[in-house]
């Protein structure tokens, strides 16, 4: 893992926005395996909500491709940019098919 080193006490910083072969993060895995704990903690250490794939997709983006509720719902509640766009027509598809297909992604929305 990438780390960088802090000008403070000469801590080892590491760096959770690093991707694997896939353009995966440590915080996309966490996510995509259930870990959402694990998701947590790892924004809380420093990794980036809307760190986007090689393909352009953020989380957000992915949960949504793969109509995972619960990581789209676990991302909007930890503050995923809505606003982030990939291809106009492809994300607005997607988020059509999920809120058309699970309701509950859709009230939620209407909550915030």
């Amino acid at each position: 893992m990438e780390a960088a080193q802090s000008p403070e006490n000469n801590k080892i910083i590491p760096n959770f926005n690093v991707k694997d072969s896939e353009g995966q993060t440590v915080l996309g895995l966490a996510l995509w395996g259930g870990l959402y704990d694990a998701a947590g903690r790892l924004l809380g250490a420093g990794a980036n909500i809307n760190e986007k794939n090689m393909e352009g997709l953020s989380l957000l983006h992915q949960a949504i491709e793969k109509q995972d509720i619960s990581g789209a719902l676990f991302l909007i509640e930890h503050q995923a940019d809505l606003t982030l766009k990939y291809g106009a027509s492809f994300y607005l598809y997607k988020i059509y098919f999920c809120l058309e297909n699970y309701l509950n992604i859709f009230l939620y929305l209407n909550k915030i």
